[in-house]
């Protein structure tokens, strides 16, 4: 297993305790981001964007909404890339 989705799996597990936690910011998002990030460096792309667009709920800080954007604008370029 990579290193990546070695680390994407146990950040999730993470993520998930503070998944339904909307009041938890900015460790919720903060949590669901690096999940993201580890998901998509491992080319799960549909886990990053479940887990990128789960971070956008609620109210997340701007900085880390801006991240999270990001990621989901990575794995559409990634997804066009391998049509």
């Amino acid at each position: 297993m990579g290193y990546y989705k070695l680390a994407f799996e146990k950040e999730k597990e993470a993520a998930f305790l503070y998944i339904e936690k909307l009041g938890e910011e900015p460790s919720r998002s903060i949590l669901l981001r690096s999940a993201a990030n580890l998901a998509f460096l491992s080319n799960q792309y549909e886990g990053a964007e479940e887990l990128a667009n789960k971070g956008l709920e609620g109210e997340p800080p701007l900085q880390i909404v801006d991240e999270l954007k990001d990621v989901l604008e990575q794995i559409n370029q990634a997804k066009i890339t391998q049509e």
